[in-house]
């Protein structure tokens, strides 16, 4: 099996150090390459990169991949998801062995979690990725597509929806529900309910109008 990193930017460079710590004797997949339609070198990272086109057309290649998708934006995301389900390619679920996760927690498909922390009866849509020292309570919901930056941490019986952007070291309290695309911006610190396309920003933070707040993964 091969693994297709799907992204060869600087999120796609550390899914390939990931790989390596998830599969140390390649005993899951035999080689890795990147998917790329942006970037125009063949090579990235030591790592050969090749075309959406070169993937869907090559039958072998294709029967043999599993893909992680390494982009920061949840719309792109979630657009990649379902061309390469569409396409009948399988996503890969990544676990870095030094996660502390619970029995209990529940993963879709995609899934890609790096050593955080994640409290038991968690549920973890398709496509979500989860980066280092996190921490995420007991009882809760993530939905697809959704990013939980590095050491954000997520009190217990919260719900967060699909395709929701969380930055990096950001806090919710505990019985939050956040609805679809929503941003929590860099260091915020969460005490209210979130309503879909809002932003939440400062320490405590205030919530406003995703559109008043330019920049953030604009069409």
């Amino acid at each position: 099996m091969v693994l297709g990193i799907f992204g060869a930017g600087g999120s796609g460079k550390l899914a390939v150090d990931f790989a390596h710590r998830v599969d140390p004797h390649h005993d899951r997949w035999s080689d890795i390459i990147f998917i790329d339609d942006v970037v125009k070198r063949r090579e990235v990272y030591h790592t050969p990169v090749y075309r959406s086109k070169e993937i869907l057309t090559d039958s072998n290649l294709k029967n043999n991949l599993e893909v992680v998708i390494s982009l920061g934006n949840p719309e792109a995301r979630e657009k990649i998801f379902h061309k390469m389900k569409e396409a009948g390619i399988c996503l890969a679920t990544m676990i870095d062995p030094q996660a502390q996760i619970s029995e209990s927690v529940q993963c879709g498909e995609g899934v890609v979690i790096c050593d955080a922390f994640i409290g038991s009866d968690t549920y973890i849509g398709d496509n979500t990725i989860i980066y280092q020292d996190a921490v995420i309570g007991h009882d809760v919901s993530i939905g697809k597509n959704t990013i939980i930056s590095a050491k954000c941490f997520i009190a217990g019986h919260c719900t967060i929806g699909d395709r929701v952007f969380m930055g990096p070291v950001s806090v919710m309290r505990d019985r939050l529900f956040i609805e679809d695309d929503c941003v929590i911006s860099i260091g915020a610190t969460l005490f209210k309910d979130m309503s879909c396309k809002m932003v939440a920003i400062g320490n405590p933070a205030k919530i406003i109008k995703r559109e008043m707040e330019k920049g953030l993964f604009d069409k």
